[in-house]
C-alpha cells in the first residue's frame, strides 16, 4: 500500500474520512471505482485520489454514491455526529494529519456489496443480451 506523499488540501471536508473508511473496510480504489460506476458515477483513480487527498471538490451525487459504497451516511462522511459544529470545529479535525495507527497497513476483507453489485451487473447484461438476441432472432 502506498503512503500519501502529497500534503492534504482544503477543497473538501470528507476526503480524509472517505479514505479512512475505504481502507478500514478493505476496499481497494479499483473496487470503489467499480461500485461508483455501477451507480452511474464514472470516476478515475486520479480523481478519487484527489478527493481523498482533499485536492478536489465533490458533487452531491458523487458524495451520495461514495456514502452508498461505504455503507455510511453523508453526515458520517462530513463528520457530523448529531451535534451542530462550526466550520472551524469540523475543518480542524478534518484537515489534521492522521496518526499512523488510524491508517491500516493493508486491506483485510472485500465488501459483499461490491461482489453483489458485480453479479447483478453481469446478470443485467446477460438479460439485455438475451432480450436483444430474441428480438433480433425474429427478423
Amino acid at each position: 500500500m502506498r503512503v500519501r506523499e502529497q500534503s492534504r488540501g482544503t477543497k473538501n471536508l470528507c476526503g480524509r474520512k472517505i479514505e479512512e473508511l475505504r481502507r478500514e473496510k478493505g476496499i481497494l480504489q479499483k473496487e470503489m471505482l467499480e461500485s461508483l460506476a455501477l451507480q452511474g458515477v464514472v470516476m478515475t483513480a486520479p480523481v478519487l485520489s484527489k478527493i481523498e487527498g482533499q485536492h478536489r471538490t465533490l458533487n452531491d451525487y458523487e458524495l451520495l454514491a461514495i456514502a452508498n459504497t461505504l455503507d455510511v451516511s453523508i453526515d458520517d462522511l462530513l463528520g457530523r455526529t448529531g451535534e451542530k459544529l462550526t466550520f472551524e470545529e469540523t475543518s480542524s479535525s478534518v484537515f489534521e494529519e492522521p496518526s499512523a495507527s488510524t491508517i491500516p497497513e493493508s486491506p483485510v476483507i472485500k465488501p459483499v456489496e461490491i461482489a453483489s453489485a458485480r453479479a447483478e451487473a453481469a446478470r443485467a447484461e446477460a438479460e439485455a443480451a438475451e432480450k436483444e438476441e430474441t428480438e433480433h432472432g425474429d427478423d
